[in-house]
């Protein structure tokens, strides 16, 4: 094994940090009455017809009694969380109904008594009685979402949910079974499932042929028995009773040959509850929990031979009555927290952390969190149907990111208070599937295929995000669950034509991929239910369609720290309006800020000043009230423009030492413009034309000003904007604006012809949003919008400036409630937010590979400063960067009293540090004017090639990385030299191998057509050949 686990320790977490003051069900079942997802846990309640929901940040005391529940309507006999949409619970009820319930992302308020479906496992026409077919387990599939298998009293149901009037596909009855089923899990790739039951056999069930794969008899004695999968291997874990003790104990079990186990193992005691089996995948960490004792034993389990080893024992306080697993993106990784138990008790459930010590608990140790099957599908219900095997897909960890912890309070409510965990960002697709038993794909393939033979939709979405609308129900809830959660790449129709959706990552205006094909609804790999097309429209292209497996994150490692030989400037007097312009602008040169006073200053400060501000500094004191955004010129450092209350904007011309010989009046602005009585409420200079000024103003409108021609009129007028706008941006060239509205839309406008390119709602909530242009190097554009989710935590989505009808991606970043900055540094793609009144600062990478692939923005890190939280944001330029010392963004960080520089740098080596880091750093736009004004108002275009538009950050003698010559004394690896030989052998063999063939086929043709003459005439040479013994042909 890669990682050893015998220094794997068991921890129960400390009292404040249980789920107190509930009360579950203390009846005695074999089914296991707790579960967890990625945000809930969920046990069934004291009565045993209900199933208490609790999210999982909802540690302590104080919750409400009688709790808010899911009100099954029976006797709950099945708990089980959709592995895909976290937010989905399915139960199982004494009455035979299979039952989906959507939980509100904030958890349940109040008893819920409708459900998104509901499924009677006992239809299907094959003649089992009822009672055969009640619930007692359910397992959804873990490859295709919408399938859910149901265990029975002797009978194992597989339900469609998005086909609730369907006919359930089953096996049982008594040629399946000899006694009452005790439990049934899946196998690692789904294409079989495992069953143990009263007649002390375990066996491999398909559930598609109907009938039973594998059997082996006298697995454990009497009493229940528990099966687990061991993850993409051969083998099967069991637990049960000893046939002679009554000790318990487990066994290893070859699927290949299930005559007799690869090892049994008594693990002692003689406690009546059973073992619960739970392996973490790619560490071989085998946890033994206990139910009706107190104890947790973990084991070292090797993949190759089956065997096991034992690792520790534990005592976890009292006793359980069940145990659920939490998901990893649950745990505190950064504690090498590997897994989480909650250990559920009559008063309270009790969270246990399993950790593999690490020295340095400051870096995310990927080694302890393997790639391992997540919130991603990867295949249809239609597909597996059909006959399709694919094994899951590998979900990658990151480094977590904070979110709330909720507290119950005495009124029933609950608040955010603390951070909790994380969720996956990326996938990969897993190795093939082991030759087990049951229907295989015929060839293993990186990404999965559908019945038909084209290549099946790539799932991609993380699971957190696909939440089912409150607003639909049935079976077309499920399946619009089911589309959200998979995100599958489905192209969404041009505005309402109605035409069919696209079964691939193609976008508008792109060439379509080899093998793409449209389908149409109701064909092959579709979701059969109409109600689930609007979900996949909605679905195209959100999140990053990665065939190849989880983009490489280059600046994954970037830290934030002060800039080094650079000073806060302390003792200012900012003006900290409510408004949400820019109130914090930054040249190369200068910086700004509007300061408290009469009228409309503006405090402006040198670069390199640092030090405290005295109370007569100057000022620039030109307008007659408050002034709400500032902008420096692309192309002169020196030149300010700022946009104020009193309807005007002015431009500034700074002298070069700054303001230290006094104030700069009204006079002393090179130009003013007027807007009709209307305030400015943002202004911005063209990326790359001179002397052209873009407003937003009060009366819901954008301005474009062209300063050289002087005067009072605008250019340019675009009124399409209902509401007020919240910001507005040009993209890299300058030939669209992006502006998003209080009335929930994004829009992309064309400035000079005043039309508007495209249109589409925006981020759910009622929360200011933010948008910002991603570009450069030539790469496609990508706009970025920051916003909330109708539950209240803030978002970040991808969207295609073409086409904003739905996002590229989503991610949630976290549940504050300040503004959300975005800002994009064109230097490296590091995309970074900000939140007002917080103190951390996020960087993403934007990664683009171009072609069919949709843009993702990967979580890197997040920088964390001390002191008063964050009032304003600035980037600096880039040319601006220290690319020697490899730094990848500047900022300056506006407080209410100070303005503090902060650098984003990427750890590299002495060596490394002495060549141009070209992997890292883009081509960025020149810093020269590419058209005039004039040119750029009657439609040029300007120039994106490098020595054009575009421009290297490479210092005049600094020798790229990539042409850095290699040592010549490098040593060849001795690996390497062995693989070249084992090649060279292995070659050599077959040559030789292919002689000898052609060779016996040649002696064979010349004895058939040449018989040998020498034998005599009328005599069999068979017989001549077979008189002689043996010893007179020896040697």
């Amino acid at each position: 094994m890669a990682v050893s686990v015998r220094h794997a320790t068991l921890t129960l977490h400390k009292r404040e940090q249980w789920y107190e003051d509930i009360r579950p069900s203390v009846g005695g079942s074999d089914f296991n009455p707790l579960a967890a997802s990625a945000n809930f846990c969920a046990f069934v309640d004291q009565h045993g017809f209900g199933a208490v929901v609790m999210p999982l940040a909802a540690v302590g005391k104080g919750r409400p009694q009688p709790m808010p529940a899911v009100r099954v309507g029976a006797e709950v006999r099945g708990l089980e969380w959709d592995p895909f949409c976290p937010n989905n619970l399915a139960t199982g009820g004494g009455d035979g109904m299979v039952k989906v319930w959507s939980i509100p992302p904030e958890g349940l308020q109040e008893d819920m008594v409708a459900p998104l479906v509901s499924i009677n496992t006992a239809t299907g026409g094959d003649g089992i009685s009822d009672a055969q077919a009640v619930p007692k387990g359910l397992a959804f599939h873990p490859c295709a979402p919408g399938l859910i298998a149901s265990r029975g009293l002797r009978k194992i149901s597989l339900c469609d949910l998005t086909r609730p009037q369907a006919p359930c596909l089953s096996v049982g009855g008594s040629a399946a079974f000899d006694g009452d089923t005790y439990d049934m899990q899946w196998s690692y790739s789904g294409d079989v499932v495992l069953t143990t039951d009263t007649s002390r056999a375990l066996q491999l069930l398909d559930l598609r042929a109907g009938n039973v794969v594998a059997k082996a008899q006298d697995v454990h004695g009497p009493g229940t028995s528990r099966v687990t999968w061991c993850d993409n291997s051969v083998y099967m874990l069991t637990t049960g009773m000893s046939k002679l003790t009554r000790e318990r104990e487990f066994a290893v079990w070859d699927a290949r040959s299930m005559s007799a186990p690869v090892n049994r193992t008594r693990v002692g005691g003689t406690s009546s509850g059973f073992l619960l089996p739970r392996l973490q995948y790619g560490l071989g960490l085998v946890t033994l929990c206990g139910r009706g004792d107190s104890t947790v034993r973990m084991l070292s389990f090797d993949y190759a031979t089956g065997k096991t080893v034992a690792v520790s024992t534990t005592s976890v306080g009292g006793v359980a009555r069940a145990y659920a697993f939490v998901p990893r993106a649950s745990c505190d990784v950064m504690s090498c927290e590997v897994t989480r138990l909650l250990k559920l008790c009559d008063d309270g459930v009790q969270p246990v952390s399993i950790v593999i010590p690490r020295r340095d608990k400051k870096r995310f140790h990927e080694e302890l969190f393997p790639p391992a099957p997540g919130g991603r599908p990867s295949l249809t219900a239609p597909d597996w149907l059909a006959g399709m095997n694919v094994p899951p897909y590998l979900e990658v960890l990151p480094p977590p990111q904070p979110a709330p912890r909720v507290e119950w309070n005495r009124a029933g409510s609950s608040s955010s208070t603390a951070p909790a965990a994380a969720t996956p960002r990326t996938a990969t697709p897993s190795a093939p599937t082991p030759p087990t038993q049951g229907k295989q794909a015929t060839e293993a393939q990186p990404s999965p295929a559908n019945a038909s033979g084209e290549p099946a939709a790539v799932l991609s979405q993380p699971a957190s995000e696909g939440l089912i609308a409150p607003t639909a129900s049935g079976a077309g809830a499920v399946a619009v669950a089911v589309a959200d959660a998979t995100t599958t790449m489905t192209e969404r129709p041009p505005n309402g034509e109605g035409q069919p959706a696209v079964a691939s990552s193609q976008r508008a205006g792109e060439p379509a991929a080899p093998g793409d094909r449209p389908t149409a609804a109701g064909e092959e790999g579709s979701v059969p239910d109409a109600a689930a097309a609007p979900a996949l429209e909605r679905a195209a292209s959100s999140g990053p369609n990665w065939r190849g497996g989880a983009p490489k994150i280059k600046l994954r490692h970037v830290y934030g720290v002060e800039t080094k030989g650079a000073k806060p400037v302390f003792n200012l007097s900012p003006l900290l309006t409510s408004l949400d312009g820019p109130i914090l602008a930054a040249s190369s040169s200068f910086w700004a800020v509007p300061w408290v006073g009469g009228g409309g200053t503006v405090y402006v400060s040198p670069l390199s000043a640092s030090g405290k501000v005295e109370p007569d500094c100057g000022l620039v004191n030109g307008h007659k009230a408050a002034v709400h955004s500032i902008a420096f010129s692309p192309f002169q450092p020196n030149l300010m423009a700022t946009g104020s209350e009193d309807s005007t904007v002015k431009l500034w011309s700074l002298p070069e030492g700054g303001l230290a010989e006094g104030n700069m009046g009204a006079d002393d602005a090179i130009a003013d413009l007027t807007f009709n009585y209307t305030a400015v409420r943002y202004v911005e200079f063209n990326p790359v034309s001179d002397n052209v000024v873009m407003t937003t103003n009060s009366d819901h409108s954008v301005q474009l000003c062209d300063v050289a021609a002087g005067g009072d009129t605008a250019a340019s007028t675009i009124d399409v904007h209902p509401n007020t706008i919240n910001s507005a941006c040009f993209n890299g060239d300058g030939s669209l604006i992006a502006t998003t509205c209080r009335d929930g839309k994004i829009r992309v406008l064309d400035p000079r012809a005043g039309s508007v390119v495209a249109e589409g709602q925006g981020h759910q909530g009622r929360k200011t949003m933010k948008a910002a242009w991603c570009f450069g190097g030539g790469r496609r554009e990508v706009l970025a919008s920051t916003g909330c989710a109708a539950a209240g935590h803030r978002q970040l989505c991808l969207w295609d400036p073409r086409n904003l009808s739905s996002p590229y991606s989503t991610k949630t970043v976290d549940s504050s409630n300040g503004l959300l900055l975005p800002m994009f540094c064109e230097a490296t793609g590091l995309l970074l937010l900000a939140g007002r009144g917080g103190s951390g600062i996020k960087y993403y990478e934007l990664s683009d590979s171009g072609g069919t692939l949709a843009p993702s923005a990967q979580f890197c890190h997040e920088y964390k400063a001390e002191g008063d939280p964050l009032s304003g944001l600035a980037l600096l330029p880039p040319q601006c960067l220290d690319v020697a010392n490899v730094e990848v963004a500047r900022l300056l960080r506006l407080t209410s009293t100070s303005v503090e520089p902060v650098s984003l740098m990427l750890p590299r080596s002495a060596e490394m540090k002495g060549f141009f880091q070209d992997g890292i750093y883009r081509s960025v736009r020149s810093s020269t004017p590419c058209l005039t004004s004039a040119e750029w108002l009657s439609g040029g275009t300007p120039s994106v090639s490098e020595g054009g538009g575009l421009r290297s950050l490479r210092p005049e003698g600094m020798q790229p990385l990539s042409e850095r010559p290699l040592p010549s004394d490098v040593a060849v690896p001795k690996a390497v030299i062995f693989r070249q030989q084992m090649e060279q052998r292995e070659q050599e063999e077959k040559h030789a191998a292919d002689t000898m063939a052609k060779m016996t086929t040649l002696a064979n043709q010349n004895a058939e057509y040449n018989p040998n003459l020498s034998v005599a005439m009328g005599v069999d040479q068979a017989t001549i050949l077979d008189s002689g013994s043996e010893g007179e042909w020896s040697d």
